[in-house]
């Protein structure tokens, strides 16, 4: 797993929800809520993991809210909670546990229809853990991303295309040491998890 993808799975997955309500998040007053809600569901993928095939069993709840800004534009807010059992066909694996919250905070217009949105995720984003649930890596704290979203010249927010491509760390204030890994470490501390 690269760096790139592993940045978008721990900021970004809190956008797997987030982003079937699209942007959600505290904006300035100006801004007025068109829908919070709270939700919750399980799921079960599969995944390949450092050579490993994995099948995820992954548990999601938390609160959304979404603003429309002056002009259409929406943002998110989104408090969250995703815990994700990992596990092989012989039957070793580990917990992923993410709980934070992901703000929308600022929404510029770049150029034509796209628009720069910036947003902070904090709490504890990211924890690898054993089966037994023992904490074996930590990433906490602040990261504040940008990123680049297509309105297609329109307001209905539901087919805004956002460029993951465009996904840049901003700031990142506490301890998250998946940003700077290599793949043999992020492989080493998952092998760690696993042994237990």
């Amino acid at each position: 797993m690269a760096l790139g993808s592993r940045l978008v799975r721990s900021v970004a997955t809190t956008g797997v929800a987030s982003a079937l309500l699209l942007a959600l998040a505290v904006a300035p007053a100006e801004a007025r809520v068109v829908d919070r809600q709270r939700y919750s569901f399980t799921s079960v993928g599969h995944e390949r993991t450092c050579g490993r095939h994995l099948t995820v069993e992954t548990s999601m709840s938390g609160i959304q809210m979404a603003k429309v800004r002056p002009g259409g534009l929406y943002t998110l807010y989104d408090n969250y909670n995703i815990h994700e059992v990992l596990t092989d066909a012989a039957g070793e694996g580990y917990i992923i546990d993410q709980n934070g919250l992901y703000t929308e905070i600022r929404v510029r217009h770049a150029r034509g229809t796209l628009y720069r949105y910036t947003a902070i995720n904090t709490g504890q984003v990211f924890t690898i853990r054993t089966r037994g649930g023992k904490a074996v890596e930590r990433n906490h704290g602040l990261e504040e991303i940008t990123f680049l979203v297509d309105t297609l010249g329109d307001s209905d927010p539901s087919n805004d295309v956002y460029l993951e491509n465009t996904i840049r760390l901003v700031r990142d204030v506490g301890s998250h040491p998946l940003i700077t890994q290599t793949n043999a470490e992020f492989c080493a501390v998952i092998e760690q998890a696993i042994q237990g």
